[in-house]
């Protein structure tokens, strides 16, 4: 009996540890980027991963410091989220998470494309984070412990107002 009660006791605590550990890995640990770091992530991009859509869906962003916050703008976009409009924002201004600069941001998208007041923002587990100098990642939470992730490459700025000009939004 008692050596029950010591392995059940081992157990709770086995699972409290565990479960503490857990819960506090996905706080944000608040580190503070330099304003250099953000301004590394800012520039024209393009997706064309179909992170945005279909496959062959090829969108661009423009993406700029406004007041401490990261602002990605549509160049070319689709019928939930067309050009002119904002595609995400950072959260926060010069907050970082962990130490890969992952910072939570808010998604911008509509259900009633018919509706140009329809639109509305997903703040929960979305993120933008830097791989390196010429290259984002985009998640975006998809529901219970799923993230579609989505890469944004750098373009130079003529090819951006180059396709703003001469490509038609996605429908």
């Amino acid at each position: 009996m008692k050596r029950s009660l010591a392995l059940v006791a081992l157990c709770c605590s086995t699972a409290f540890i565990s479960a503490s550990q857990s819960a506090g890995q996905g706080r944000a640990t608040d580190l503070t980027c330099s304003p250099t770091q953000l301004e590394n992530m800012t520039g024209y991009f393009v997706s064309q991963d179909g992170f945005y859509g279909y496959p062959h869906r090829i969108e661009y962003l423009n993406i700029k410091l406004d007041a401490g916050f990261l602002v990605a703008t549509k160049l070319v976009g689709d019928r939930n989220v067309p050009r002119g409009k904002v595609s995400w924002k950072t959260l926060s201004s010069y907050n970082c998470v962990d130490n890969q600069l992952k910072l939570p941001i808010k998604i911008q998208a509509r259900m009633n494309i018919n509706d140009p007041k329809a639109f509305f923002w997903i703040e929960e587990g979305n993120y933008v984070r830097i791989e390196d100098r010429n290259t984002l990642i985009v998640g975006f939470s998809c529901g219970f412990d799923c993230i579609a992730e989505g890469q944004l490459l750098r373009i130079q700025k003529q090819q951006a107002v180059d396709a703003e000009n001469k490509m038609n939004d996605h429908y």
